[in-house]
């Protein structure tokens, strides 16, 4: 009776000690989730003022390009402004749709975050 007791106890510790190391890495991956997830929100923040700083600096060049050259050439500088316009038009519409693919994938990641968060409470209240 007595060793079974003592069976039941070290179980009881074995169990309890592998719930606690389960315990501390999902804490873990849920800490390196939400540094990756704020990464992920960084870049894109980073990334839409870098590509918004270029286009205004495409804008500004072309600007100062087609002062020069309006009193010689205002027909071909003309022409050349719409057509950087449109490739910069494309742009605005590509980093648009990549802006749409990071907040599908943000959302992604929130509801796997959900998940962990669900299982770790219910690993915690079992």
């Amino acid at each position: 009776k007595l060793a079974a007791l003592e069976e039941f106890r070290l179980q009881k510790e074995e169990l309890t000690e592998k719930f606690a190391t389960l315990e501390d890495q999902l804490r873990k991956q849920e800490c390196d989730y939400k540094d990756y997830v704020y990464n992920l929100e960084k870049k894109s923040v980073l990334d839409k003022d870098r590509l918004r700083k270029e286009i205004i600096q495409r804008v500004n060049l072309v600007a100062t390009e087609f002062r020069k050259v309006a009193t010689n050439q205002m027909w071909d500088t003309t022409k050349r402004a719409i057509m950087e316009n449109n490739t910069v038009t494309l742009q605005l519409s590509k980093i648009s749709r990549q802006g749409m693919q990071l907040l599908q994938e943000n959302e992604q990641l929130k509801g796997t975050q959900d998940k962990l968060c669900e299982q770790l409470d219910l690993l915690e209240n079992t």
